[in-house]
């Protein structure tokens, strides 16, 4: 027989149906470009910048021997020749009313130096199951562009100045390679050296969550009765659901659940959204339950529970009784008040603790475990 302990005190904090829902990212109102230094040469010139912005935005520049003409997508920039006897610069502005960018103009004289931009980090970080980056040259002068393994291909187009670089799928060790651009001659040549690394399967953070694990905490509740014993008492798969983005945990705290995470490349950290059913299960043709991972008070006055976001981040664990230090996913974001992580169920009627399960409470991990024989 199921046994399910009502919740007290229920705060109206919304619950959303639905497993395997992902939450979607709200896109920034902020100003890209594609480069941010142009480089004309002395006999003038037009350079064309890629501009991504989900409002409307203006560019502006104050200087008369610069042109401007945008559309949506684009800005086109045309310097006059220059007749100054002196190198120029100029910048133009970029903004939507709410976030701006500057892109930096330099226009060479006859006298003066070869010029040349690399709009790219100086080390480029590229994941292990394959990558692409792009970036912009700029130079007054014809530019070139090497590669020191074979195991990237870089694809320049001069006519626009962007170059679009590709590594495969690495089944290896992490390997490391450069680019190297150069513009001019003799004793006027500048170059550029971009580092770039691309990690292997085994540093890949994404992938060092895949696997099965235990939910470590400082201490468990069953029953609404807190045990008082640090250690594991739930298990769970963790797979991958959409490659870089998106995770499925499987079977955490009852047989049977799915959780789907999210995943933030860009900060290598997981992501836990509370509140979203990950199992329904249909007692009778009129009696459904449906479980809800949330966080829960047992210790206040009349229970209650909470919806968050969890975040979970690469470390290390305990060490087991071998002295094996475990690879862990550090739990943090449990609202205030709220220190308990477990499942209430929907019972047709109303929310209640579900009393076939245990309850994490206090600071908790996920530590990579041996699955069972």
């Amino acid at each position: 027989m199921k046994r399910f302990f009502p919740l007290l005190l229920c705060f109206a904090l919304p619950l959303y149906s639905g497993c395997g829902e992902v939450a979607k990212d709200e896109v920034a109102d902020v100003v890209l470009v594609s480069q941010d230094a142009v480089a004309f040469a002395e006999n003038g010139g037009t350079a064309t910048i890629s501009v991504a912005c989900p409002s409307d935005w203006s560019g502006d520049c104050p200087e008369s021997w610069l042109k401007l003409e945008q559309s949506h997508e684009s800005l086109v920039m045309t310097a006059e020749p220059n007749v100054t006897g002196k190198k120029r610069v100029a910048s133009v502005l970029l903004t939507n009313g709410v976030s701006s960018k500057e892109i930096k103009v330099t226009q060479a004289w006859s006298s003066e130096l070869v010029q040349l931009y690399a709009n790219s980090p100086e080390s480029v970080k590229m994941d292990s199951e394959g990558d692409v980056f792009t970036f912009s040259v700029s130079s007054n002068s014809e530019w070139t562009i090497t590669q020191s393994d074979s195991w990237l291909s870089v694809e320049p187009d001069r006519a626009s100045g962007l170059v679009k670089v590709s590594a495969a799928v690495n089944g290896g060790d992490t390997r490391t390679s450069s680019l190297v651009i150069k513009a001019g001659a003799a004793e006027s040549e500048k170059a550029v050296t971009i580092n770039i690394t691309q990690i292997s399967r085994e540093e890949n953070p994404y992938l060092r969550m895949l696997g099965y694990f235990g939910l470590y905490a400082e201490n468990w509740y069953y029953q609404r009765q807190p045990l008082g014993n640090a250690g594991t008492a739930s298990h769970c798969t963790i797979e991958q659901d959409v490659y870089g983005k998106s995770f499925k945990i499987k079977d955490l705290f009852r047989q049977g659940t799915e959780i789907i995470a999210g995943y933030d490349k860009e900060k290598e950290v997981m992501t836990i959204d509370l509140g979203r059913a990950c199992l329904t299960l249909e007692e009778s043709a009129t009696l459904t339950y449906v479980f809800f991972p949330v966080a829960i008070n047992f210790a206040g006055d009349g229970g209650g529970f909470s919806t968050t976001m969890l975040t979970g981040t690469n470390g290390k664990g305990y060490s087991d009784e071998t002295g094996t230090e475990r690879d862990a996913i550090h739990l943090n974001g449990m609202p205030s008040g709220y220190s308990s992580f477990g499942l209430v169920v929907y019972t047709g009627s109303s929310y209640a603790v579900d009393g076939g399960s245990y309850y994490a409470d206090g600071k908790m991990y996920f530590v990579k475990a041996d699955r069972p024989q």
